[in-house]
């Protein structure tokens, strides 16, 4: 009988672990939203909903996109006054999802939104409720907008 090789065989890191171990189940789905400001100075300033998106950790929801109190002051539109006065308002906007579907979460999600280059949350899921927690920016979204096509993109993650 030959003797073995004593020399070590490579294995990745991905053939050591079960597929199960490797990660954590995750899904992502973006919206590209085109030139915002036209779009909140014909809202009067009521928040942007994305079409409907779906990921393979859940079905049938929205993003809701509101342009924050900073917009609304140097905004020309009609609810200018009324959103100024709003101190519960975000400073900067905000992002949350809501959920569309007649069946409730199955269970507690972690969402992360990724605006620009920013990464934002956790945030949570819960089956109780239509829509996650709110994620206020933190910077004015006005800077994140791509100069060339007026666009930008809000990716939602969740595991």
């Amino acid at each position: 009988m030959p003797a073995m090789p004593r020399s070590p065989v490579p294995l990745t890191l991905s053939e050591l672990l079960p597929p199960s171990a490797s990660a954590t189940e995750t899904s992502a789905v973006s919206w590209r939203v085109i030139n915002p400001s036209a779009k909140f100075k014909a809202s009067c300033g009521f928040p942007l909903v994305s079409p409907q998106l779906s990921t393979p950790l859940l079905d049938d929801f929205r993003v809701i996109f509101a342009p924050g109190s900073a917009w609304a002051t140097q905004s020309k539109g009609a609810k200018k006054k009324e959103m100024a006065c709003n101190k519960a308002a975000p400073l900067y906007g905000s992002l949350q999802i809501k959920f569309l579907s007649d069946d409730p979460v199955i269970r507690d999600l972690k969402l992360f939104f990724t605006i620009g280059s920013m990464r934002l949350g956790p945030f949570r899921t819960t089956p109780e409720r239509s829509t996650s927690e709110l994620c206020e920016l933190p910077v004015d979204w006005r800077r994140l907008v791509d100069k060339a096509d007026t666009s930008f993109a809000v990716t939602v993650e969740m595991e």
